[in-house]
């Protein structure tokens, strides 16, 4: 890409290099890295396209091109994804969050809407594995009342968390956790117990990691995605030891892989836990949330 080039002629070709990489959807993507680069929205692009971009903007955009030709996600190049309407600051040191994952935040608006009488009390609610912490500070944007714990077992992942609370302002209501789920909350001034837990456990088996895309293998934390031999060991723990900590009545969400309802299933109900599971489906009709309540 020489100097001197206009918005207009760094996406086209852009795209056109895009589309002979295969990359699926080169123009959106080249507007996406383009309007990150120059801190715009992609219809500032289409209004400005004369605009000539500066030797300096165009070798920082080349470079991009590059990287996203390589494989790496476009959300750890420009550092940035959104999740629920909102922006968050992504790194290689968390998973980029997936559309599927807000539905666990729909799941508990759902709940809350059909018992009012917990919508008006202050809840104490935990982000089990909280990753860029997506799940902990949605809940505090969209419930007021919510006491927050984050944890996660990545103190790198912990600080994309952090940052992410503290660019949505709510830092001051969660108290992130740095442990492997349950272990370190009594350290960090929890009370006893929890009336909510959401969790986006590794659920990926063996197979499943053989089989993943390179632009996830290469480049995303696969110790997020590994749910040991059969996908299953992360809800084997955190059933295992949510008992010490679960209000009763209180509430548990956790998102499921493909072809996982069966088997998680059976480990809810053999828990012995819950007095009633729920399944939340995606758009696409495949169940992604359980939802489950504990019994009296």
């Amino acid at each position: 890409m020489p100097g001197n080039e206009t918005i207009g002629d760094a996406l086209q070709k852009s795209s056109s290099f895009f589309r002979r990489c295969g990359i699926a959807e080169p123009r959106m993507e080249a507007e996406i890295l383009l309007a990150a680069l120059l801190n715009v929205d992609r219809l500032c692009l289409v209004v400005n396209h004369g605009q000539v971009l500066t030797p300096e903007e165009t070798e920082r955009f080349k470079d991009a091109v590059q990287r996203r030709s390589k494989g790496e996600p476009t959300a750890y190049i420009t550092g940035e994804k959104y999740f629920y309407g909102r922006q968050f600051f992504v790194d290689d040191n968390v998973l980029i969050p997936r559309p599927e994952t807000e539905l666990i935040i729909d799941a508990v608006k759902q709940c809350l809407d059909r018992r009012k009488t917990l919508s008006s009390k202050r809840l104490k609610a935990a982000d089990l594995g909280t990753g860029s912490g997506i799940l902990a500070v949605t809940l505090a944007l969209e419930f007021q009342l919510f006491s927050i714990w984050a944890v996660d077992i990545s103190a790198s992942a912990l600080e994309v968390a952090q940052r992410n609370a503290d660019f949505h302002g709510v830092r001051d209501r969660i108290c992130f956790n740095h442990g492997d789920y349950f272990e370190n909350l009594p350290r960090s001034g929890f009370s006893y117990p929890l009336d909510l837990v959401v969790a986006n456990p590794p659920y990926l088996s063996q197979e499943d990691i053989k089989l993943l895309p390179v632009g996830i293998k290469a480049y995303e934390p696969l110790e997020a995605l590994r749910g040991g031999e059969d996908g299953l060991d992360y809800y084997r723990k955190i059933l295992a030891e949510l008992p010490a900590y679960l209000n009763r009545p209180g509430f548990v969400f956790m998102e499921i892989g493909d072809g996982a309802k069966n088997n998680v299933e059976a480990l809810f109900r053999a828990s012995g836990l819950f007095s009633s599971l729920f399944w939340h489906y995606d758009l696409c009709g495949k169940p992604r949330v359980v939802e489950a309540e504990s019994a009296n």
